[in-house]
């Protein structure tokens, strides 16, 4: 087992919004098919605030929240296959394969005010 150093950014865009970082035994791709997701993005009201499509309670079972501007060390099971972060409302980030991955990530977000806010990680 290692550990990894992820740090989110501080954005404004996204202040409130909590995220929770998912350690997956299986690809991406199989965890969208398995909630029923079709695509990266949850759908938003005619107001911009996102439409949940999943409960806060199964994303605290699945993954691990971190606050804006939140650094933390945390343990990856020798099965983890791949990383990738999702908002409350559902929105995911892209995927890093857990080869991919050095000693640390961090967490941006993309988009905002004029465009949907959504997670980004990068090594």
């Amino acid at each position: 087992m290692k550990s990894i150093i992820v740090t989110r950014k501080r954005s404004f865009a996204s202040a409130l919004m909590p995220y929770w970082i998912v350690f997956s035994k299986i690809p991406k791709t199989s965890f969208l098919q398995s909630h029923g997701f079709v695509g990266d993005l949850c759908d938003h009201d005619k107001w911009g605030q996102p439409i949940s499509r999943i409960e806060v309670s199964e994303l605290d079972q699945i993954g691990i929240r971190i606050k804006n501007g939140q650094i933390m060390e945390v343990p990856v099971q020798d099965d983890t296959v791949s990383i990738f972060v999702i908002t409350v409302g559902g929105s995911i980030s892209n995927e890093l394969l857990i080869d991919e991955i050095n000693d640390t990530l961090t967490i941006k977000t993309k988009g905002g005010f004029k465009t949907v806010s959504y997670p980004h990680i990068e090594t």
